[in-house]
């Protein structure tokens, strides 16, 4: 007579198995390639749109008085398929 062998993992937890895997295969996989663009630095002497700038684009400042200044950074999204982002 053969006996049925009794499974020690039930179908809920090969489930959560399988999922934790595809969440670990899956994890570096990113559809998105950000990057910096140009930077600027401003004085803190009025809002976005009154503030005088600090110096031209993409130039770094010398502090000297440590009053305060402001960064103003363009951010780039490059959005990638899944078969781009494999030949990164």
């Amino acid at each position: 007579m053969l006996y049925a062998m009794k499974s020690r993992f039930t179908g809920k937890t090969i489930f959560i198995i399988i999922v934790f895997l595809m969440i670990y295969l899956c994890a570096d996989i990113s559809l998105a390639n950000p990057q910096q663009g140009n930077w600027r630095w401003r004085n803190d002497n009025g809002d976005v749109y009154s503030a005088a700038w600090k110096d031209s684009l993409n130039t770094p400042v010398l502090i000297t008085d440590y009053e305060n200044i402001r960064l103003r950074i363009e951010n780039i999204i490059h959005l990638l398929s899944p078969s781009e982002e494999m030949e990164n």
